[in-house]
């Protein structure tokens, strides 16, 4: 059933012709974060900027001078507009990202931008300087996992109107390569600029404070259209670190066979680590002489996540006589050495690794097989197992059952694989214990993180065209809430906490206050149910097989209850009833590799993941607001990376944290039951404030944001689902979700041996 509400009269008032008229007295109020950046609110704590281990693992640093919900930053003006542009990169400014492109005393190559702002920074090409025109930009930003991943993928198009002649925006884009030393301009980083200028009450003109944007980016396509008026150029791209993603670059080459005691080990140090595997391919390049510097695939656990942290890349350095000199981070050891990496001591291996020291906890996870679990235990090497003159040393020859060969097809994708292998750890089962959700309903779970680093060499450019790379995965906490894996009936816990960690809220209330709301839709999916396995935990195959496996009787006497027992849907007004369906055969994750048998706890742990990779949920909701640079990521869509802050949905520098935990705002809604014949105004009703519409108000999680820049005006689309039993009466309890603590008595007890 769908919901449409675009034609509800006077809702947005006079919004959209005259904003700062209709919020004047809602930014009263705006805090030091907004009118100084967070720099400024910053500099009031200290040295304290190394921060303190947050709820989900990771350093962060602490504002001060924050209360959320915060407003729209553009709003403290009487009017706004955006002022784009597009410059070029260099390897140590895209390497080098808090001292290169995200420094604003760092001069950028012009290639355009609007409003003939710096008119004097232009790329000189043979014919004269030009000047284009950057409009219709649209960026699409996955901030939810979705379809199974544990990643995100952004894209983004616009449009660049050459006036009067064509082709000499190409051949600008080529001569602002090469002055980056860019041989091939087509795999050039250019930068996406996006700053934003207020009026204010007197006229002036002024930029607005912590709203400045910055993307770097890939041309995808490139289409030219001519016309009496010139040439428009559509063009479409990625972000740079997305070519991680790509299926040429992710996609396994060849069949693999990876093992480890801990996931570090399987993933990254070990002798037979997937990192030594994909590396050992890409050094075989070489020394079949197809390239001659290769790639290098590195997997990551930092403790660090932000790129100006410990570990950051690049920096300036003082010599011994106090005179500050840049570092340069284009070479693979100044790379290797701004991410705190060491060249690996095992011979087999010879990769970057990470000190142990400096490995969070998913690396130092145990992968959980051991007697009773039994995995595909490696067999012994040759040269371990038989002497010189070939006759069997048997002592040599064992086998350790805390140890698994976890094997991968060709064309696996390396952030499956990276789910597989922590699926099949300990990490993931000992996250469903209840213990380990707080008290905002969060649990910590992971994100594979991206990034792409230039060596600055043309030795490649004869064969392949382009420069070396560095490709990053990195493995970071990422909070999810157990609303998704909630029992019918019973309200997760934490929505209070969770409200207000909520960065924005909107209030569509039928009332001139309603400013940010343009419109929306919402779908109610009326047969919407969740959806479990249809064979118990127990019943599995591999639990069927345990024993036989491993001639031995696990001590753990767990009988895990997918979901524990709810309760009959309450008869109050504005409650939606949940169902489940034990009907799932399988889940995205299956298939994808991996080797061993699965116990009950992983089992659930693949049922959960597979909850929180699907955007489900009865209401799903497209919200259009007047546009909000907080909504407009730069984290994460280079190899720059800001620093988490102690509000989960917010980072240090004012926008959305969309890779440490889901995003959640609140929307209030309250329209009118009718008019009032006596009156003449609007009534509400009077049991409640919000009772009309108790369904639809509440939290809804943030998937996707897409931004519009169009002809002067800002505009963003909010999509997502409502957490699932808002409205529930009573407290959330950690015990009404899915959890390794859910047992049930099993009906059939454990024959046991009459000699005993």
């Amino acid at each position: 059933m769908g919901i449409s509400l675009d034609s509800i009269g006077g809702a947005i008032d006079s919004a959209t012709t005259s904003v700062g008229n209709a919020i004047s007295s809602a930014t009263s109020g705006v805090t030091n974060f907004l009118s100084s950046g967070p720099a400024s609110a910053l500099s009031s704590i200290g040295n304290a900027v190394t921060g303190a281990l947050s709820s989900l693992g990771t350093l962060i640093k602490p504002l001060s001078g924050v209360q959320l919900p915060l407003p729209n930053p553009l709003f403290a003006y009487a009017s706004y507009d955006y002022v784009l542009g597009i410059a070029v990169l260099s390897d140590n400014q895209l390497n080098n990202p808090d001292k290169g492109y995200m420094n604003s005393s760092v001069k950028l190559d012009l290639i355009c931008k609007s409003a003939n702002s710096d008119p004097t920074n232009r790329i000189q090409t043979t014919f004269g300087q030009f000047d284009y025109f950057i409009d219709k930009l649209e960026i699409d930003s996955t901030i939810g996992l979705e379809k199974g991943n544990n990643t995100n993928m952004h894209t983004m198009s616009f449009e660049i109107t050459e006036p009067y002649s064509m082709g000499t925006f190409m051949m600008t884009i080529q001569e602002a390569a090469w002055k980056s030393d860019h041989d091939n301009y087509l795999q050039a980083p250019f930068l996406l600029t996006i700053d934003f200028r207020g009026n204010t009450e007197t006229g002036q003109i002024l930029s607005v404070p912590n709203t400045s944007r910055k993307i770097p980016f890939k041309f995808k396509d490139i289409t030219m259209t001519v016309t009496e008026a010139g040439a428009v150029y559509k063009c479409t791209a990625t972000p740079w670190n997305s070519q991680a993603q790509s299926s040429h670059v992710s996609a396994i080459k060849n069949d693999h066979s990876v093992t480890g005691t801990t996931v570090q080990e399987v993933l990254q140090t070990g002798e037979k680590s997937l990192q030594a595997a994909l590396n050992k391919r890409l050094q075989q390049l070489k020394t079949d002489k197809i390239v001659n510097v290769p790639d290098q695939i590195l997997i990551l656990f930092p403790t660090d996540v932000s790129s100006g942290g410990v570990n950051s890349s690049g920096g300036d350095k003082e010599d011994s006589t106090g005179s500050v000199t840049s570092v340069s981070a284009d070479s693979a050891d100044a790379i290797a050495k701004s991410l705190g990496l060491s060249q690996s001591t095992i011979p087999a291996n010879n990769t970057l690794v990470q000190d142990p020291a400096n490995v969070n906890d998913i690396g130092k996870s145990k992968m959980g097989f051991s007697d009773t679990r039994k995995g595909d235990a490696p067999v012994g090497k040759d040269n371990v197992v038989h002497d010189a003159n070939g006759n069997t040393i048997r002592s040599n020859n064992t086998i350790d059952t805390k140890q698994s060969d976890m094997r991968f097809s060709q064309d696996t994708d390396i952030t499956a694989a990276i789910d597989a292998v922590i699926l099949n750890s300990d990490y993931a089962t000992d996250q469903l214990q209840e213990h380990n959700i707080d008290k905002a309903g969060m649990r910590k779970w992971w994100r594979v993180d991206t990034q792409v680093y230039t060596i600055s060499t043309k030795e490649n450019l004869g064969q392949t065209g382009t420069k070396p790379r560095i490709i990053v995965y990195r493995i970071v906490p990422f909070g999810v809430h157990t609303s998704k894996t909630t029992t019918v009936g019973k309200k997760a816990p934490g929505f209070d906490e969770l409200e207000k960690q909520c960065v924005k809220v909107y209030d569509y209330l039928y009332t001139g206050k309603n400013v940010d709301v343009l419109n929306f839709h919402i779908e109610f999916k009326a047969g919407f149910t969740g959806k479990m396995g249809a064979t118990s935990f127990k019943k599995t195959i591999d639990n069927k097989q345990q024993a036989a496996a491993s001639g031995a009787e696990s001590g753990d006497k767990t009988n895990l209850n997918p979901l524990p027992t709810g309760q009959a849907p309450e008869r109050k007004l504005g409650v939606i009833p949940q169902a489940v369906n034990f009907t799932g055969t399988s889940t995205s994750s299956d298939g994808q590799g991996g080797g061993g048998i699965e116990d009950e706890k992983t089992r659930a742990a693949r049922q959960f993941h597979e909850a929180i990779t699907s955007a489900a949920g009865m209401l799903q909701l497209d919200l259009k607001i007047i546009g909000d640079p907080y909504f407009i990521a730069q984290s994460g869509m280079g190899n720059y990376t800001s620093a988490p802050t102690q509000y989960q949905n917010l980072n240090s520098d004012g926008t959305v944290n969309y890779q440490g935990s889901e995003v959640d705002i609140k929307i209030n809604f309250r329209t009118p039951i009718d008019i009032n014949q006596t009156t003449g105004l609007y009534d509400f009703g009077k049991s409640s404030k919000s009772a009309p519409v108790l369904t639809w108000s509440g939290i809804y999680q943030v998937t996707k944001v897409v931004s519009h820049f169009d002809n002067g005006q800002f505009t963003q689309v909010l999509s997502g689902p409502r957490r699932n039993g808002q409205e529930i009466t009573g407290a959330g309890s950690s015990s009404a979700t899915m959890n390794t603590s859910n047992e049930k008595k099993d009906p059939t007890p454990v024959n046991k041996d009459p000699t005993e």
